[in-house]
């Protein structure tokens, strides 16, 4: 009796274990006979020569993305996370449907990678790289059932991923054409693309000449010096605070003029902007109250400021530094017959982050 228990576990276990191997043997015979072939630790999609690297456990975005790139299998290093079009072409037959939108011509998921996984039930994601333009909290994953829609998420929600890189097919498909040529259109619009800031602090120092209306401060050659912090509100649009100070280079004495301006500020060009802008102006000068004596004034009064600057030189790895040229006209209303005015040509240093 015990014999014929223990002839009867043994039996149990033998066939439990053809029956494992069979379907293990089954998924891979399920890819190689679609097509699939075995490549560089993964597996490529013979409609689209993408190469699918094994299954990770559930992470963030940014450690789904660190691991893809620090990915080092068979000697290849070019691992990335999955675009939108190659998650969608992994699933449909065409790609290039908006968010949230049902798959529009699904693929066969018995003879395809996402077979791999143990079931197809709904909600199973997987991160996609793109990156949502203006937006440094959010991606996209790609929700894996019948359906194949791409959902913005917080970067920080948990997903699974799937490391990819660009296998070469003996014969393009239309889908692989498709993805070649759009990850070609994505890399050169980020090659061409402004590099994004959202403000700037620039030094400078100007030279030109100080004049009034008023007889007793004489026109004179003019050193200023100014600090300017610039702020992204729209496209081409910053609002700027100027905080400049100057003197005269005849005698390094009065006048002494100083403003702080706050205004507009417009990209004509990636390197070439126009500005103006209001604030304080206060002036220091020597005043004659007798032919043989002076008194010292200092004046306070509404001021503006106008000009343009153009970065003659862009430098570093993302384009965050330039050598800004400036042109500069300053003006002050510091008492009731008073009017100051100084335009000067400056140079100066610009730091974009």
């Amino acid at each position: 009796m015990l014999k014929a228990k223990l002839l009867f576990l043994f039996t149990i276990l033998i066939i439990s274990s053809e029956i494992f191997s069979q379907e293990k043997v089954s998924v891979d015979a399920y890819l190689k006979n679609a097509g699939w072939t075995e490549q560089d630790g993964g597996w490529m999609d013979p409609e689209t020569g993408v190469i699918w690297g094994p299954e990770t456990d559930k992470m963030s975005w940014g450690e789904a993305k660190l691991y893809c790139n620090n990915l080092r299998t068979a000697g290849k290093t070019d691992w990335r996370l999955p675009s939108i079009i190659e998650l969608q072409y992994s699933v449909c037959s065409i790609a290039g449907y908006p968010s949230r939108t049902a798959c529009i011509k699904p693929r066969n998921h018995q003879k395809d990678l996402w077979l791999l996984n143990k079931d197809m039930k709904k909600g199973i994601t997987y991160w996609a790289g793109d990156l949502i333009p203006g937006d440094p909290y959010n991606s996209y994953y790609f929700v894996f059932d019948k359906e194949g829609q791409h959902v913005m998420t917080s970067k920080g929600d948990k997903s699974l991923a799937r490391c990819v890189r660009q296998g070469v097919l003996p014969k393009a498909t239309t889908a692989s054409t498709e993805i070649a040529k759009s990850n070609e259109q994505k890399n050169e619009a980020e090659e061409n693309k402004k590099e994004e800031f959202f403000f700037y602090i620039s030094p400078l120092i100007g030279f030109g000449g100080i004049f009034t209306n008023e007889l007793l401060v004489e026109n004179t050659p003019y050193m200023n010096g100014e600090l300017r912090l610039g702020f992204k509100v729209a496209e081409k649009t910053m609002v700027t605070l100027f905080v400049n100070t100057g003197l005269n280079l005849r005698d390094f004495d009065y006048p002494v003029f100083t403003s702080v301006a706050v205004g507009p500020e417009y990209f004509i060009w990636d390197s070439f902007s126009i500005f103006a802008a209001a604030g304080v102006g206060i002036l220091t000068c020597n005043t004659t109250v007798f032919p043989t004596n002076t008194t010292t004034e200092t004046n306070a009064g509404f001021s503006w400021k106008a000009g343009a600057t153009w970065q003659v030189l862009k430098w570093g790895s993302k384009g965050q530094y330039a050598l800004p040229l400036s042109v500069i006209y300053d003006g002050a209303k510091v008492r009731n017959l008073m009017s100051i005015h100084t335009a000067t040509g400056a140079i100066g240093f610009m730091y974009f982050n």
